[in-house]
């Protein structure tokens, strides 16, 4: 038996190094993505039904099974989700369309101060981004609820409201939701008042140009089974994705049609962020393979 060539193991090594690059652009959270997120000219109406003239041009921002990692290593696979982002002189706004196969057995009580059970969606705020871990009053941590035992969507906070361990309903002066819940998924549209935003240490103010550090978080529940797929590192002001208010952009242009509320409203998607550039390693590659080939071919004639 022949002994393999020193061409043919120079392009083996090269055949495996692109298969694990391949594998590994898309193994992870992003952690420091940048994001802008456009100033609002209508807000949108509350109500779990999501139409073009509302979130058109808001922020888009997409959950997968290759964009997430799941902190509690429950197994669970994200089935995923579509967030939206805007802002006005009021405060933040937020709608999430998810996918869901697997609906709740029961659900939140409104006012039981654990938020952290169930199907839901939470997002992560940090006041101070040099911080990272959980710090009372240094981190504002919603949650989302898209149903409960009376029927209606609820939001929590749990570092600001609450002790950390157990969270507080945010009153409805301060902040609103309104959702849709099925056996499919659910979808939510939230605003965030910039009071609530100002209850934290250092205080949140709304204003062009503001910086947040934010994660966009799934709960999911399977059985018995819970994941928390997060699209960012996770409890880290230091190196969670990073979202700029700005008016440069603007969102919610009206529309004349309106679509239901499993629908995906047109948006401004954000500018892709450099990731391990397979469309450039690749084309370097075949050079070299191509080199490598033509090489053995000449030494056989």
């Amino acid at each position: 038996m022949k002994k393999p060539t020193r061409i043919f193991c120079i392009l083996l090594t090269l055949a495996t190094l692109v298969g694990m690059m391949t594998v590994t652009s898309f193994a992870a959270a992003a952690k420091n993505e940048k994001f802008d997120i456009p100033f609002a000219i209508t807000p949108p109406v509350l109500d779990g039904v999501i139409s073009e003239n509302e979130w058109l041009g808001a922020l888009e921002r997409k959950l997968t099974k290759d964009n997430v990692d799941d902190p509690t290593n429950s197994g669970l696979v994200c089935q995923g989700a579509t967030f939206y982002w805007m802002w006005d002189d009021t405060g933040l706004y937020m709608a999430a369309v998810v996918t869901d196969n697997s609906p709740m057995a029961d659900y939140h009580a409104p006012d039981a101060g654990s938020f952290n059970a169930k199907d839901g969606l939470q997002v992560n705020i940090y006041a101070d981004a040099t911080i990272t871990g959980a710090v009372v009053k240094k981190i504002l941590f919603y949650s989302f609820c898209p149903n409960t035992t009376d029927g209606s969507a609820v939001i929590g906070e749990h570092f600001v409201y609450g002790d950390g361990g157990s969270g507080k309903n945010v009153p409805t002066s301060e902040a609103k939701i309104g959702a849709k819940y099925s056996k499919t998924g659910y979808t939510v549209e939230v605003w965030i008042g910039k009071e609530s935003l100002a209850k934290c240490e250092p205080t949140i103010t709304v204003k062009e140009g503001l910086v947040l550090p934010l994660a966009n978080i799934i709960m999911d529940v399977d059985g018995s089974k819970q994941a928390l797929f997060t699209d960012t590192a996770w409890f880290s002001g230091v190196e969670s994705n990073k979202y700029t208010l700005t008016k440069a952009k603007t969102a919610g242009k009206p529309l004349a049609v309106e679509t239901t509320a499993a629908a995906k409203p047109a948006a401004a998607k954000p500018a892709a962020s450099a990731q391990t550039a397979d469309f450039v390693v690749l084309p370097i590659v075949a050079a070299v393979i191509s080199t490598g080939v033509l090489a053995v071919s000449k030494k056989r004639r």
